[in-house]
């Protein structure tokens, strides 16, 4: 009969509790006025509104239906604001970045129980170790200190042209100019970073470095993992069902150390050998920072060269 009778006032007073944290500041008195967001539901919040694929063409499309570039969405307490034009991100994020300017958590990819990147600079916050990572890749990437990688670019320039002669006769031409500007960019990272030089395009390094870009681009999609919404779920027991993607976390973690430490451990063999070897790692810097340079600015690089070569392609009058 206790028992009973306790279970019955078990539902009612979690209810209570949880409708005083979900209106907590209404309760205090105060409003936070936030900017225009589509209907929330009890306990899901916006959950129906985060789309399940391309993200950034479902947000566009929200942004014109509430007719306003910065959206307000909120699941279970976790605020996410999205940002609808450059104007905005540039006013935000660039103008006022002390106040606003940050990464934001990716449990998937740095939780050390999952992937366990909380180490790669794309990922890491604006805090100390972002500062010490940032001043270190300023030593090599300053305007001043680039113009020793001149001869390397244009060596890999030419390289380019010549695997270009003929491209656009062949079938797919597109697909080919955007792999031989990705093969470029991967080349020069590689030789810049570690002095290695990639072999061709199906290359071990090279092909272990893009899957481990692959698998860290779907784990920071925010909707490909519940986990991303939920961190809590990272504390969940792996004998749960449903809980493979804890499995695939660490298969994913595991394949990007071995795609970080293959080549470093090359360089290492290759200083031992020959003092003079001239790489990046041979100074005193941690390796990890390494992975800006091309986990970083692989995409960023391949993406801009196209758009460059179609915007000549396009407006001839304008070369």
């Amino acid at each position: 009969m206790m028992n009973s009778r306790v279970g019955s006032y078990v539902l009612p007073i979690s209810a209570i509790l949880f409708l005083a944290y979900h209106y907590r500041d209404v309760l205090r008195g105060r409003r936070i006025r936030h900017p225009p967001s589509p209907t929330s539901y009890p306990l899901v919040g916006n959950l129906f509104s985060i789309p399940s694929g391309h993200e950034y063409i479902a947000f566009a499309k929200l942004g014109e239906q509430l007719k306003s570039d910065i959206v307000y969405l909120e699941l279970l307490g976790q605020k996410i604001i999205v940002l609808n034009s450059a104007e905005i991100v540039s006013e935000i994020m660039e103008k006022r970045s002390a106040l606003y300017s940050d990464r934001p958590p990716i449990p998937m990819v740095t939780d050390p129980t999952l992937m366990n990147w909380s180490s790669l600079p794309t990922m890491t916050g604006y805090n100390d170790l972002w500062r010490h990572y940032r001043r270190i890749l300023n030593n090599w990437l300053n305007a001043r200190a680039v113009t020793q990688f001149d001869d390397l670019q244009e060596r890999q320039a030419r390289l380019l042209l010549r695997r270009l002669l003929g491209a656009t006769d062949q079938a797919q031409a597109f697909e080919r100019v955007r792999n031989e500007f990705y093969f470029t960019m991967a080349s020069t990272m590689f030789q810049l970073a570690y002095g290695y030089e990639l072999e061709n395009s199906q290359d071990h390094f090279l092909k272990e470095a893009e899957v481990a870009m692959y698998n860290i681009l779907s784990a920071g999609m925010q909707t490909n993992f519940f986990v991303n919404i939920f961190p809590a779920l990272s504390r969940v027991p792996d004998w749960l069902p449903g809980t493979g993607w804890k499995r695939t976390a660490r298969e994913w973690g595991t394949q990007q150390a071995k795609a970080k430490a293959g080549p470093y451990e090359w360089v290492k063999a290759r200083v031992w050998g020959a003092p003079a070897f001239d790489n990046q790692l041979s100074t005193p810097r941690s390796h990890l920072t390494i992975g800006i340079e091309y986990y970083g600015e692989g995409g960023t690089s391949e993406r801009s060269w196209i758009h460059n070569v179609w915007r000549l392609v396009h407006h001839v009058v304008g070369q």
